[in-house]
């Protein structure tokens, strides 16, 4: 795999590697035609952008892939992302799905936001068996997590931590006006959590969605389109859509009067406020990165520990059951190529048997089957009375052979 995240780059520079889901199936459905690949799936959240896959060989350049895909050189690629091959990858997927790497340790969102991953890659067709297991066994490591080790500030969200966070730097919520922009995940999560600190909340919708739209209890709704005319009379303004668009323009608040240090805060990637607002008298902007916590209680570090322990024995299970299923494989593959050389040795044999080619043919498949089982008996026998490190060497030394 190769990524992102925000432990290596800013958001400004995260958002050059963000992929919207309609992207994301696009660069899969490319990305599964390619010969040496048999399996890929890509990840993209406010945090992190990661693209996987399961190869035949190591001549795949995903770094090339990425960076056309992109439209960015291959060169600046190369020094932004980073990258994990076999059993690096698998750790850090498990670390992942525990939410050891989040933003916010114990985050619930990365657990979801894999599944989702995992679905479109499915509906994309894009996945293998490797794939499968991996993420599958990653993400029941994940929910184990969740039901074993309560984190301090675990089954929080970016958008919970950006409300603690204002409030922590002195915001008050209480009966303030706040409008939300997106009713996704995300926007929904910030509703929820601006309502139950007191405050007065709209969410916006947009007129094209077809059904019922849902927005969290106790909020008013407001059409996406109407989103500037409500700007005058709000105190906070929260953004998280997955749109590649901006939300919020400077150009559009020009003429808009707004209230004293009206607060925004933008929880997407790519950014959906202008971030030229900053820079503006009478507004006030935060955006994901700004709220990184730097101290890790003891408690927490009790916590990380279990936490670890209960993944690296995840990781156990999962590598070896791995190296069993490559071992069978192996010893399958090593079988049919014993009798294929067997069968082709006695066929050269069959000239003096005064039989019809059909009966030949017979035998052929006899003599090869039969073969196959025999060798694969011998070695799985062996397989019980050696050690993996000395059973991986009679392996290479029948191949040599065979």
């Amino acid at each position: 795999m190769i990524g992102i995240d925000h432990n290596i780059a800013a958001v400004d520079i995260r958002e050059k590697f963000s992929f919207t889901k309609s992207a994301a199936s696009a660069a899969l459905d490319k990305l599964k035609s390619y010969e040496n690949v048999s399996g890929c799936l890509l990840i993209s959240t406010c945090n992190r952008m990661e693209l996987w896959a399961s190869c035949s060989d190591n001549s795949l350049d995903l770094t090339q892939f990425l960076a056309d895909e992109k439209n960015l050189e291959k060169d600046y690629v190369e020094e932004m992302v980073i990258r994990r091959h076999g059993e690096d990858a698998v750790r850090h997927l498990f670390y992942l799905s525990g939410g050891l790497k989040s933003m916010i340790v114990g985050d619930d969102q990365i657990l979801t936001q894999l599944k989702d991953a995992l679905a479109n890659a499915r509906e994309m067709e894009s996945t293998d068996s490797y794939i499968e297991v991996l993420f599958r066994m990653a993400i029941s490591a994940g929910k184990k997590i969740r039901n074993e080790v309560s984190f301090d500030k675990g089954n929080r969200s970016a958008a919970a931590l950006a409300v603690s966070y204002l409030n922590g730097m002195g915001y008050s919520f209480n009966n303030k006006k706040c409008l939300v922009i997106g009713n996704g995940e995300m926007g929904k999560l910030a509703a929820t959590n601006l309502k139950e600190a007191g405050a007065d909340v709209t969410v916006t919708v947009r007129q094209y969605r077809s059904g019922i739209v849902c927005i969290p209890k106790g909020c008013r709704r407001v059409d996406y389109g109407d989103r500037y005319k409500i700007l005058p009379e709000c105190d906070y303004v929260f953004s998280a859509t997955s749109s590649p668009n901006l939300t919020i323009t400077v150009d559009k608040l020009c003429n808009i009067d707004l209230k004293q240090n009206t607060v925004f805060v933008d929880l997407a990637v790519p950014r959906d406020i202008d971030c030229r607002i900053a820079r503006r008298g009478g507004m006030v902007l935060y955006d994901i990165d700004s709220l990184k916590i730097d101290k890790v209680s003891e408690r927490m570090e009790i916590q990380l520990a279990e936490a670890k322990s209960l993944l690296e024995q995840d990781i156990k299970s999962f590598l070896a059951e791995q190296s069993s299923r490559l071992q069978l494989k192996n010893i399958q593959n090593t079988g049919t190529e014993f009798g294929e050389e067997v069968a082709w040795r006695v066929e050269r044999q069959f000239r003096t048997l005064t039989c019809s080619s059909e009966e030949k043919a017979i035998i052929y498949e006899l003599v090869k089957s039969n073969s196959d089982k025999v060798m694969q008996k011998f070695l799985f026998s062996l397989q019980k009375g050696l050690s993996p490190k000395e059973f991986n060497e009679c392996m290479k030394i029948f191949k040599s052979v065979l």
